[in-house]
């Protein structure tokens, strides 16, 4: 049965803030899509609520689940990303690189905002 869980996540265990119990990412993701976009919004929810359910259990930052967008994959990301983690799940690319990547000048876009 194929994981929904990326093969390598930056945030492989999770810390329960309700119960203070250790818990496998890829366990708590699964195998069926149906629950894994119902912890997704029930997830997003909690946060939004002020009630977060799990933390990263390195850091203990609150997390949500997030849709790899070429796959069906789905990792943890932090809801804040400040440098104290060593799991790190946002990009660290300036503007520059990104439009770099993007095969975009950098003169081109800020010629446009300015």
């Amino acid at each position: 049965m194929m994981t929904y869980a990326v093969a390598d996540p930056q945030i492989d265990e999770l810390l329960d803030l309700e119960t203070g119990e250790y818990l496998n990412a890829g366990a708590l993701i699964g195998t069926d899509y149906g629950r894994v976009m119902q912890l997704r919004m029930a997830l997003r929810t909690d946060i939004a609520a002020g009630m977060p359910r799990y933390g990263c259990a390195l850091c203990g930052v609150p997390v949500y689940l997030v849709r790899m967008a070429q796959t069906e994959h789905f990792f943890f990301r932090h809801q804040l990303e400040d440098g104290r983690c060593p799991a790190l799940t946002r990009g660290q690319l300036s503007e520059k690189e990104i439009l770099a990547r993007k095969d975009i000048p950098a003169s081109y876009h800020i010629a446009c905002v300015a």
